[in-house]
């Protein structure tokens, strides 16, 4: 098993997302975010393919909110807008189901939509078969899928280990892709999704409350019982231990003619202190 740190060198160690890794990204694309803003038809195209070759720009959603690039969408220009939509939220495969419309993708491109497209997968699954990621990503070696996880953690993109014996990725954490804010194909956006699953959490908790409330109510009911038992066993205790010591002394009340039995046995042993010794 090899585990990577931030230069791909074997070491045990955590690989996370470095901040100024993201600084520069974030650096680039400002500077390409003005250059579009005053920018129409194909010199928008021209960009937004500078964007997509950009070896260090991996979130380009802020691009697709431009007005002159929304104004692509039904131009001859529009499959680069679509091209962006899929670098921004989708995957490989559905450039492959488009390919054709969309055209052929260039070495950089495809590298930077694979990783994209693993860190897709990472997000969703903590470990990764190769098979899985041959059929997702489109390689057909292991060792490309290797050379693409050592990417990604170069890139700062994904946190894992590569399991060469198992043929497994083993994935730590991974940054996030951009953020859908309009519906896609099943009627949900991201936002939708993120709304759906906190919804989920949040019945879950006040299931979990309720089960532990249940349980607290339990535990102070057998609390009590115990309690009590305990108190009537002690009480038990107690009253063996005085039947142990005066067998003849009567336990409990004492009833008014036994009083007066005892008064006057009593005044019997004063008149007859003789008799007593």
């Amino acid at each position: 098993m090899m585990e990577l740190d931030g230069d791909g060198m074997n070491k045990s160690k955590n690989i996370g997302s470095s901040s100024s890794n993201s600084n520069r990204s974030n650096h680039y694309l400002e500077q390409f975010l003005l250059l579009a803003k005053g920018t129409e038809g194909k010199a928008t195209g021209a960009i937004i393919t500078k964007i997509l070759n950009h070896k260090q720009i991996f979130h380009v959603g802020q691009v697709l909110d431009l007005p002159n690039v929304q104004a692509l969408k039904n131009t001859e220009n529009g499959y680069l807008y679509r091209l962006l939509e899929i670098f921004a939220f989708g995957v490989y495969d559905d450039y492959v189901q488009e390919k054709a419309e969309l055209g052929q993708l260039n070495q950089e491109q495809l590298r930077k939509l694979r990783l994209l497209t693993l860190v897709s997968l990472a997000n969703k699954s903590d470990q990764i078969s190769y098979e899985h990621m041959k059929k997702s990503l489109g390689l057909n070696t292991n060792r490309e899928i290797e050379d693409l996880v050592i990417d990604a953690n170069y890139s700062k993109l994904v946190n894992g280990k590569l399991d060469f014996l198992e043929k497994i990725v083993y994935i730590r954490s991974a940054t996030g892709r951009d953020v859908q804010t309009v519906p896609g194909p099943d009627g949900m956006s991201d936002i939708d999704r993120m709304m759906s699953c906190l919804s989920d959490w949040l019945e879950n908790s006040k299931l979990l409350m309720e089960t532990l409330e249940s349980i607290k109510t339990d535990a102070a009911g057998r609390q009590t019982q115990d309690a009590e038992r305990q108190e009537k066993l002690e009480a038990k205790v107690v009253e063996l231990h005085q039947k142990h010591a005066n067998p003849k002394r009567p336990v409990g009340p004492v009833s008014a003619s036994d009083k007066m039995k005892m008064s006057s046995s009593s005044r019997r042993g004063r008149k007859n202190p003789e008799a007593t010794s």
